[in-house]
C-alpha cells in the first residue's frame, strides 16, 4: 500500500484509486442517496437505460472485500478522504 507525500492514491485505475473517487462524488449526501445518484449519471449516459443491480455479485465481493475495507481503513486514518 503506498499512498503519495500528500496521502492519497497515486493511480486512480487501482482499488484505493477508486475508492478515493468515489468519495468525491457528492460527499455530502448519505450512502443510499450518493448510490441513487451515482445510477442516475449512468442512467443519462446510456440515453435513459437503467442498469441492471447485480445483488448476488455485491454479496459475493462484499463478502470478499477484506483487502478493500483494509485500504479505506488505513485511508481514512490517514485522512485522505474528504
Amino acid at each position: 500500500i503506498c499512498l503519495n507525500d500528500k496521502d492519497l492514491p497515486h493511480n486512480p485505475c487501482i482499488n484505493a484509486g477508486a475508492m478515493m473517487t468515489c468519495s468525491l462524488l457528492s460527499p455530502d449526501l448519505d450512502t443510499a442517496e450518493r448510490f441513487s445518484s451515482i445510477e442516475d449519471v449512468w442512467t443519462s449516459l446510456t440515453a435513459g437505460t437503467k442498469l441492471p443491480f447485480n445483488n448476488s455479485m455485491y454479496l459475493g465481493e462484499k463478502a470478499t472485500a477484506d483487502r478493500n475495507f483494509c485500504l479505506g481503513y488505513y485511508m481514512k486514518g490517514a485522512g485522505a478522504f474528504p
